[in-house]
């Protein structure tokens, strides 16, 4: 950025013209690298319809894990890092494990209806499920 021919520096206006160009062709090259990625990773409505059915399967199976009573089927869904948030505690895996199985050993019986159920996909490894 210095003028050899005339021996003049372009000053601090021209430095920080020239950082702002530069930075604003980096940050539109990463915007359109991420748009281009996220056009490639669309889902087809085929990839994007099983995804939710397995979601929906996947919900039935947790169900019927607590239908049937069975604290340690259903705390298998649970992946071995869990916690919750209960009552203002945070549980770990094994208190709220503890909590479960307290709570069904009081139960005679149990049934849970999904009404209206919507799984919503947002990738091809996350989705949320309404129930």
């Amino acid at each position: 950025m210095y003028d050899t021919k005339k021996g003049v520096s372009p000053g601090k206006h021209g430095i920080n013209n020239a950082i702002k160009t530069i930075l604003c062709i980096v940050v539109l090259s990463l915007l359109a690298i991420g748009c281009v990625q996220k056009e490639s990773q669309q889902l087809s409505k085929e990839k994007e319809a099983a995804i939710a059915d397995s979601i929906q399967t996947l919900a039935k199976d947790v169900n019927a894990a607590w239908e049937n009573l069975d604290a340690e089927s259903y705390m298998s869904y649970y992946s071995q890092d869990a916690s919750l948030v209960y009552g203002g505690s945070m549980l770990s895996r094994e208190e709220l494990k503890n909590l479960v199985e307290k709570y069904m050993a009081g139960l005679e019986e149990s049934t849970i209806t999904m009404v209206d159920s919507k799984v919503n996909v947002l990738d091809s490894d996350a989705a949320v499920i309404s129930l």
